[in-house]
């Protein structure tokens, strides 16, 4: 006698589905890692997740935890790097703004530029 969740067929397409998103090689699904993508990847009903095989949606749901976690340290890192780019740009234009401050203060025009030839 087999118990409800048992369905070795099922249970592989959903396996195959979650190894194939996990590539990024989603046939014909979103691509997302979600109970209701990889039940479509795997051509079956999302219910054969949420009430079946429980442990295979706990499995995607750890899945999904990891990505938002590594998703959050990696756009930490990225807004840090930007800040501390944005600082550096924002110290060259001072330096530059002096520049051309201190340039048009010491700036004299030449006579023969400022002199038009009769045409």
């Amino acid at each position: 006698m087999t118990r409800r969740g048992d369905d070795a067929e099922e249970r592989d397409k959903l396996i195959a589905a979650l190894i194939r998103t996990l590539k990024g090689e989603s046939e014909s699904s979103s691509g997302r890692l979600s109970v209701k993508a990889i039940a479509q990847e795997a051509g079956l009903a999302r219910t054969a997740l949420t009430h079946k095989h429980l442990d295979l949606k706990e499995l995607i749901e750890i899945y999904q935890s990891a990505n938002r976690d590594r998703t959050r340290n990696d756009n930490t890192e990225k807004v840090e790097s930007l800040t501390a780019e944005v600082q550096e740009l924002k110290a060259l234009n001072e330096v530059l703004a002096a520049q051309v401050t201190l340039a048009a203060l010491t700036y004299r025009p030449s006579p023969s530029l400022t002199s038009v030839p009769p045409p």
